[in-house]
């Protein structure tokens, strides 16, 4: 069609978003630096006693260094190298696209209304800045990464655990689905709960204050944690409504994910996994549930610590590339699921206890250096947070044309000359694009026997305008006539008539000669297909043409006759109008 889409690949827009973010925090955190950790002289008054108490605490200097176990110091570590890499996946070119189509969407099918209008929220936000939006996530998971790597004091490292776990909980809510934990089919060999809930526990264990001989309290939370975690794993599977007693449920796990553009041998021996349990589904899922029990029970009572310890990380392992095909594999992946963050988090537990008598080389980092780290990861929390929260307001008010973005195929960006047209009105007065030059033109093709369809468009796109209040003065609204057996100008003048469309200023209904009219179908990709007796098919979109003749945008309209639907595209085209007018 005329005016292609934006190419999916955003790396044109994305990186030099990113690339000015981290320049204004790379000198945000060098002035702070000069401020506040070069000067050594102790400093009199109010401002120098704030500065005095920041340059102890970023350095971590006295009490302010609190004991922290190893076991937390390994998940710290970790997970601070877990964030940085998420960072790195969320910065792949088409992320901000592939959000939508790709975990939003598939995180709200089959959820239950309430956790779906929650997960729409927010795709509501990453829908009204999509770019804006992916700097954020990046900016966010490489300062908490970053911030989990060199926050060394009590204070600064509870402020990185608490945007860790609060932006986890997001992440678990709005693109998880909540775990999918709603959704007929979870299994913790699939992924569920999903990955984020584990960050949040990480995350959690640096805002909690361990004291000095804490490291056995400190096991003790991560056991109980990962013991529920396959206890949670045994429930789903027994659960007769997961469906895991079928061929089909069981098989489910391992072949969910393979339609995606994943390696083929993974998914060939996924699907293999997939086709061996579903021989004796009842069994081998019999079987599942009892590996889970006893996994869970034996970590959870610390019944044998070592032997319970290898068999979750051999079982998290397992479940990752069977069940979840090693997670960053998927080309919208965010993270690497949920079997690689087990084995982080069991690994804390087995870790540090088998080399509590080791005295490993410690990697001797300045503290100067490592202020500055810490610096530049708070910077980014806020730096990133700043845009998403300054956008809320709009980004809610766009809500409304969820429904419409949903129903016609979304949005899609134009950006080219619109090819002119020269019709005639029912009463013979000629109509070009060129003649509208400087009006806002919104321009559908519509036939004009058509009884259902599309006098709902036309209904939609008029009263669209008509909420925009005084704006609608710039706006024209042009139909094209797009059924080659009725063309003449009283077919359009009836559709008028009968539709109380004829008396409306700025709306214009066009035709002409079929030749003409071929020429013009086809430059703007909508030719109709003639079926039988007489009834035709068409592509019903409306395109957005601001007041240079350029193409804006683009939107599909099923013209379902869905009140709710009706009002949203209502609002989607009074709202897109308004944009492009100021454009």
């Amino acid at each position: 069609m005329p005016g292609a889409a934006i190419s999916l690949n955003s790396s044109n827009i994305l990186y030099p978003h990113l690339a000015l973010q981290a320049f204004v925090i790379f000198v945000g955190a060098l002035i702070l630096w000069f401020l506040l950790i070069r000067p050594d002289k102790s400093r009199s008054g109010f401002v120098g006693k704030i500065v005095s108490q920041t340059r102890v605490k970023l350095l971590s200097r006295g009490e302010e260094r609190a004991y922290e176990p190893r076991s937390v110091a390994f998940i710290r570590i970790s997970f601070g190298l877990l964030w940085i890499f998420d960072a790195i996946l969320q910065a792949k070119p088409n992320m901000p696209s592939d959000m939508i189509s790709q975990i939003f969407n598939p995180a709200v099918a089959g959820q239950p209304t309430f956790i779906a209008s929650i997960i729409r929220a927010g795709l509501y936000i990453w829908r009204y800045n999509p770019v804006g939006s992916d700097v954020t996530s990046v900016l966010l998971q490489a300062g908490i990464g970053i911030g989990m790597l060199t926050a060394r004091g009590r204070n600064v490292r509870r402020i990185v655990g608490y945007v860790g776990l609060l932006w986890s909980l997001s992440v678990f809510a709005f693109g998880e689905g909540f775990g999918m934990l709603f959704v007929k089919g979870a299994s913790i060999i699939g992924g569920a709960p999903g990955a984020a809930l584990l960050y949040a526990f990480a995350s959690l264990l640096l805002i909690i204050n361990f004291a000095d001989g804490d490291d056995e309290r400190a096991r003790i939370i991560g056991r109980r944690f990962i013991g529920g975690y396959f206890f949670l794993g045994a429930l789903l599977q027994a659960l007769p409504f997961e469906g895991f007693y079928t061929s089909t449920g069981i098989s489910g796990i391992f072949t969910a994910m393979s339609s995606m553009p994943m390696p083929s041998s993974i998914l060939r021996n996924m699907a293999s996994v997939g086709n061996f349990v579903a021989a004796s589904p009842a069994l081998w899922n019999l079987i599942f549930i009892l590996v889970f029990v006893v996994i869970g029970a034996v970590v959870f009572f610390d019944v044998a610590p070592v032997a319970g310890a290898i068999a979750a990380a051999v079982a998290s392992v397992a479940m990752w590339y069977f069940g979840m095909g090693l997670g960053f594999l998927f080309p919208a992946a965010t993270d690497p699921n949920s079997g690689v963050v087990v084995f982080v988090i069991v690994g804390a537990l087995l870790v540090p206890t088998a080399l509590a008598n080791v005295h490993l080389p410690k990697l001797k980092v300045p503290s100067e250096s490592r202020a500055f780290a810490t610096l530049a990861s708070l910077l980014a929390l806020v730096v990133g947070i700043a845009p998403v929260i300054y956008s809320l307001p709009a980004a809610a008010a766009s809500s409304s044309n969820y429904l419409a973005l949903s129903d016609g195929g979304g949005l899609v960006a134009l950006n080219t000359i619109a090819p002119n047209f020269n019709l005639t009105t029912s009463n013979g007065t000629h109509v070009s694009l060129a003649s509208l030059r400087g009006k806002e033109v919104i321009l559908t093709f519509l036939d004009p026997v058509c009884y259902d369809v599309c006098p709902v468009i036309a209904s939609e796109i008029t009263s669209g305008v008509a909420s925009m209040g005084a704006s609608a003065k710039k706006v024209v609204m042009v139909a094209i006539d797009i059924n080659p057996s009725f063309t003449t100008r009283a077919s359009v003048g009836q559709f008028d008539a009968e539709h109380g469309l004829a008396n409306i200023p700025n709306w214009y209904y066009l035709t002409g000669p079929l030749q003409q009219l071929n020429q013009i179908w086809r430059q703007y990709s909508v030719v109709p297909t003639v079926g039988p007796v007489g009834m035709i098919s068409h592509p019903q979109v409306v395109y957005f043409i601001n007041q240079r003749g350029v193409e804006v945008a683009m939107t599909g309209d099923t013209g379902s006759s869905s009140q709710a639907v009706e009002r949203s595209y209502v609002s989607l085209i009074s709202s897109t109008a308004k944009r492009v007018l100021a454009s």
